[in-house]
């Protein structure tokens, strides 16, 4: 039921959500608690995944994990979104994994990508956003990209 305490979050959420355009919470790979709490104050999902192997093992746990919630929760979420992180098209296991996404997970799958990019770890080591740290860097072009095909999704999506 709503009033177990893995709805507490949602539950607080809902009283402060009209005042927010858009709240975004940012969860470890993991699942306990806490991000069940997070998971099922969702709507949409957007999950980051490196282009190698356990990173798509765990993808697929993840999705296992998920339905087994919407099972046990009679929940559904409204999107779910898959982008590739920390790319780099010279990797072949990167490309081999990005196919594999794609064979796989293409329902979910973004077509922007985030490329390999240092200044995004030099942006979060000062603490400071990529678009102030470096605006025309790789990190932040691609950033901005993907904001923009996931809020391109949720406009058609919401017409729909």
């Amino acid at each position: 039921s709503m009033n177990s305490r893995e709805f507490r979050l949602r539950r607080l959420l809902s009283t402060i959500e009209k005042n927010y355009q858009l709240i975004i919470m940012d969860a470890s790979p993991s699942i306990g608690l806490l991000n069940l709490n997070a998971i099922l104050a969702s709507n949409d999902l957007i999950i980051p995944v490196l282009a190698d192997f356990l990173s798509y093992h765990g993808l697929k746990i993840l999705f296992e994990t998920l339905s087994t919630i919407e099972e046990d929760f009679s929940f559904v979420f409204e999107n779910i979104y898959i982008f590739l992180n920390r790319y780099n098209e010279s990797h072949r296991i990167c490309r081999r994994s990005k196919k594999a996404l794609e064979t796989h997970y293409s329902k979910y799958l973004l077509e922007t990508v985030i490329r390999q990019d240092t200044t995004i770890a030099e942006a979060t080591s000062q603490g400071t956003p990529i678009f102030l740290f470096a605006q025309s860097s790789k990190g932040a072009v691609d950033i901005q990209s993907l904001i923009d095909e996931i809020f391109g999704w949720k406009g058609a999506n919401d017409a729909g």
